[in-house]
């Protein structure tokens, strides 16, 4: 049986807000660095919004185990426009997102993950490595889910993890309303299940029945191998 000092996770923040849930990732992963066998822990943040990839970077400057990035996840590589949410959080690619203004927004940078993925040198999974990837995007979940789908990546993450099912975001875009099937057919079809995690924001307060990432974490470890734990 291999140590926990033998593996690495990877916790892939997509949507950052002010990274509250990398944060609280980062307190479980000092949980599971107590000991003399320590893993390899990673983040890699992502979050369109200039200003909360700037204080991201700022209130993280000091831990060189997070990585942020500002870029729209998207359905191309690109520039794409990011339409100004209602309240803080909500800042979203789709114009017809019913909680962003429509009339603001600006260019931003658009990356496909497939893409980010590859230039990460991350599209190789070793035996003893965990993925993990948290996305609230705003609409975009049928951006993420469409390009994994497509690019055979589901198999690259071990849980998947959002404030919702990825597919709620999408109820929120008109014109994405008939893609939500779509989506659910996809998760289904790839064995996905996207379970609750969020820390909360001043608008939406934390999730009751949060996921025990902690204890799933511990679980992959004790069997050895992660595509075990969901055989």
């Amino acid at each position: 049986m291999n140590g926990l000092g033998d593996w690495r996770i990877n916790f892939f923040d997509l949507g950052l807000f002010t990274g509250n849930e990398t944060a609280e990732f980062l307190r479980l992963a000092d949980q599971l660095l107590e000991g003399r066998e320590r893993p390899i822990v990673c983040v890699y943040g992502v979050d369109a919004d200039p200003a909360y990839a700037a204080y991201c970077k700022q209130r993280f400057r000091d831990n060189p185990r997070v990585f942020v990035f500002q870029f729209a996840v998207g359905s191309q590589d690109g520039k794409t426009q990011l339409y100004v949410g209602h309240t803080p959080e909500a800042h979203s690619i789709y114009r017809k997102n019913h909680c962003v203004n429509s009339g603001v927004s600006r260019i931003v940078r658009e990356v496909r993950c497939s893409t980010f993925l590859r230039d990460l040198g991350l599209l190789d999974k070793s035996p003893l490595t965990i993925n993990i990837i948290k996305a609230n995007i705003e609409g975009a979940e049928w951006d993420l889910i469409s390009d994994l789908d497509e690019h055979d990546l589901f198999g690259l993450f071990d849980i998947y993890l959002g404030a919702d099912q990825w597919t709620a975001d999408m109820l929120k875009c008109t014109d994405l309303l008939d893609r939500v099937g779509e989506a659910k057919r996809i998760l289904v079809r790839r064995g996905v299940t996207v379970y609750p995690w969020c820390m909360g924001t001043d608008n939406y307060p934390m999730q009751a029945g949060n996921y025990d990432l902690l204890a799933a974490i511990r679980r992959y470890v004790a069997v050895g191998e992660p595509d075990l734990v969901h055989a």
